[in-house]
């Protein structure tokens, strides 16, 4: 078989029903067993990063239309603006001798090739691509009994992405005690709409006195 990388990957999103196949004949596994195998371990940093976009999507009322990637600058889009999404926690799926550090990235990138950008956003300025941040803190820390899924054992954090560049500046994390002195709007679950629309006017407000 010729190789094909000029067309476009589709990102449909699966049932969880379709089933492995082995030349043309299915096994007995679906694709949702796979997901459950990978996914299940929600306290693993790899997993908890795309939980926090999955909850913060949901709060916002995101209707997803594809799957989600890596390959783009920003992690959820919103009424048309870009979002980038940032999570912590206490507690880690490896064996800790103390709670961990809370901090979050907010480095800044230069656009690459493939992003799933508008063409009027893309730019080769190395810089915040989001109009704001949602950072989600995993607050629980009881290992034992912790589960992700239930919402009132997270805290979200919203900032105008404008707030993070004019004091933060070329910053490449931050830690919640100097994330809480930029006085973001603290919210639960509930919460997050309200904030992050919030967030969203006040970046464009920013911007009009910027002119």
């Amino acid at each position: 078989m010729d190789c094909n990388i000029e067309s476009t990957a589709d990102r449909k999103i699966l049932t969880g029903d379709e089933h492995f196949m082995f030349y043309g004949m299915p096994i007995n596994k679906l694709f949702n067993d796979f997901v459950m195998w990978y996914a299940s371990d929600l306290l693993d940093i790899s997993i908890r990063g795309p939980l926090a976009e999955f909850i913060v999507a949901q709060a916002l009322e995101i209707e997803f239309n594809e799957a989600r990637s890596d390959n783009q600058g920003f992690d959820l889009r919103y009424k048309g603006q870009c979002l980038e999404i940032k999570s912590s926690a206490y507690i880690q799926s490896w064996n800790q001798t103390r709670p961990s550090s809370i901090g979050f990235s907010i480095k800044k990138a230069q656009e690459k090739a493939g992003w799933y950008f508008e063409q009027e956003e893309r730019s080769l300025e190395v810089k915040r691509h989001s109009v704001a941040y949602v950072f989600c803190l995993y607050k629980y820390r009881d290992k034992a009994t912790a589960n992700p899924l239930i919402l009132d054992h997270w805290d979200f954090y919203v900032l105008p992405t404008k707030t993070i560049d004019e004091l933060c500046g070329e910053q490449k994390s931050i830690s919640l005690k100097k994330l809480l002195d930029l006085n973001p709007i603290k919210c639960e679950y509930d919460g997050i709409k309200n904030a992050v629309d919030a967030a969203i006017e006040a970046n464009k407000q920013a911007e009009g006195q910027a002119l």
